[in-house]
């Protein structure tokens, strides 16, 4: 069963209506429930990326719960609110460095904390002896006692400055931060290519790429001021992990590697499999290993209609991600979604990048992570002859792919360089990158979310069936065909 563009916005709009008649009945943890539901749609199908009438709302939510508490910017002490931490994800461990760099003071709060998935984090927090850690496991308490106990922990605390770094339905962050006054509140544009609560929140928000750039001030009512450039780097694995190996097929053979959730590979025309194909057409010796995850079952299904199908490997999620990318020989950029943070794990370890973006249909091309919109950084090829003319001489003279290589080291940005951003960005709110503005097609980006979900990630109707159970067919009777859809196909799958 799928969904037309006129459903998103029907099932939005009554999650909305849901949200104000609680809020109106004094039912704040119900508006709330609906707050964050909507939030969660607006981001699945990604047709809208800010809602005025729904953070008035939420603000409205916060004034009648919360207090507001004055903090003083006299202090030297920030505060990191963020949904909940995990290693490697986000960009929680760079940002944490940064303050560790300074010899701030700083309270961490995580709202829904993952110990399992933040090891590492926890750790550098314990080692630092100016940081006060605040966690909350996802059932200790409502959001608005939450909320109430994390405003009071600030008041305490007396920040001069507050960093958000949030799941873009986080509404008990966001109540918090609208009950802060005196503090100058930043936003880390974490999900900066799809919608989010908050934008109305934040005095500043933290950019890495042009592209998210571009939908800050085309999308989100920001101001040019209100945007900080700061391209962040990758966090390695402090601790070796050893190579699991490739598989047998791979042995001699020259290595051609991709990854990501395999969404990200999926779209109308399946061209991300033909190009696969056209590329190990260039070459026999050549291999292609897939890594990630998603729906195994259609993705076998994608490969097994190609030509050259008994040279692509599937190798799954891997914790020995830094030694794969050690260990190929080019990377291929994902498409129509590409993968910022892989591009990064290629660039530092000197691989060459394989990139194609058709601008019309490339979700996100431009990830400026690698700081190619500042017109020095890996070239990502609109047109299919030359992306595979600029293949082949990758995959058939080593020279050039060696120095092409050792070309995109340059282009992450260091530790050091990161921290000095940074600090430079606090004190004067400006630095010297400058990001032009990039063409973004909207309706086209529409469109892909719409198949992506209808055709591969199947998960918008799940959520909905999750949190309203048997009252999501009360709330949406008309979709009640796709809810029973839903439920077959769990079974059946």
């Amino acid at each position: 069963m799928e969904l037309s563009h006129q459903d998103v916005i029907s099932i939005y709009e009554k999650l909305k209506l849901e949200a104000f008649s609680f809020y109106r009945k004094g039912n704040y943890l119900q508006s709330l429930k609906h707050i964050i539901s909507a939030s969660k749609w607006a981001y699945r199908f990604n047709f809208i990326y800010v809602d005025e009438e729904l953070e008035r709302l939420l603000k409205d939510i916060a004034n009648c719960t919360l207090s507001v508490v004055n903090v003083s910017r006299n202090t030297d002490r920030f505060v990191l609110l963020e949904t909940h931490g995990m290693d490697n994800r986000g960009l929680t461990q760079q940002y944490i460095r940064a303050f560790m760099s300074m010899g701030v003071e700083f309270l961490y709060v995580s709202v829904q904390c993952m110990r399992s998935k933040c090891p590492d984090i926890l750790k550098e927090l314990e080692a630092y002896d100016r940081a006060i850690v605040l966690l909350f496991d996802s059932e200790d308490l409502d959001d608005i006692k939450k909320s109430s106990r994390i405003l009071s922990e600030i008041e305490n605390y007396q920040p001069s400055r507050v960093f958000l770094h949030l799941m873009p339905w986080d509404v008990v962050s966001l109540m918090v931060t609208h009950a802060i006054k005196g503090a100058i509140k930043y936003n880390i544009n974490l999900t900066d290519h799809a919608f989010w609560l908050g934008a109305s929140f934040i005095d500043y928000n933290l950019e890495f790429s042009a592209y998210g750039k571009t939908i800050s001030l085309e999308k989100r009512n920001l101001q040019e001021d209100q945007l900080l450039y700061s391209p962040y780097y990758p966090i390695l694995p402090k601790d070796k992990t050893s190579f699991q190996g490739y598989p047998e097929q791979a042995k001699d053979k020259l290595v051609l590697f991709t990854g990501g959730s395999f969404y990200k590979m999926f779209g109308k025309d399946d061209l991300f499999f033909l190009i696969m194909d056209a590329l190990l057409d260039l070459s026999d010796n050549l291999i292609l290993l897939i890594a990630g995850g998603g729906d195994f079952r259609l993705m076998k299904k994608k490969i097994s209609q190609l030509k050259n199908q008994e040279r692509i490997l599937l190798i799954g999620n891997r914790k020995d991600i830094s030694e794969v990318f050690k260990s190929c020989d080019i990377y291929l950029d994902t498409y129509p979604i590409a993968g910022g943070l892989m591009e990064q794990y290629a660039s530092f370890y000197g691989k060459p990048i394989l990139a194609y973006s058709d601008w019309k249909k490339q979700l996100i091309k431009d990830q400026g992570v690698l700081l190619r919109s500042a017109g020095n950084g890996v070239c990502s090829y609109d047109d299919l002859d030359e992306f595979l003319r600029y293949a082949d001489k990758l995959i058939n003279d080593v020279a050039f792919r060696t120095k092409e290589g050792r070309k995109n080291i340059q282009l992450v940005p260091s530790v050091h360089k990161f921290n000095e951003c940074f600090k430079l960005l606090l004190s004067k709110h400006f630095n010297d990158l400058v990001w032009k503005n990039i063409s973004i097609d909207y309706e086209e980006i529409k469109n892909l979310y719409l198949n992506v979900e209808n055709r591969y990630a199947n998960v918008a109707i799940k959520e909905l069936l999750k949190v309203f159970k048997l009252n999501a067919f009360l709330y949406f009777p008309e979709y009640s065909v796709h809810f029973i859809h839903c439920v077959v196909r769990k079974f059946l799958l």
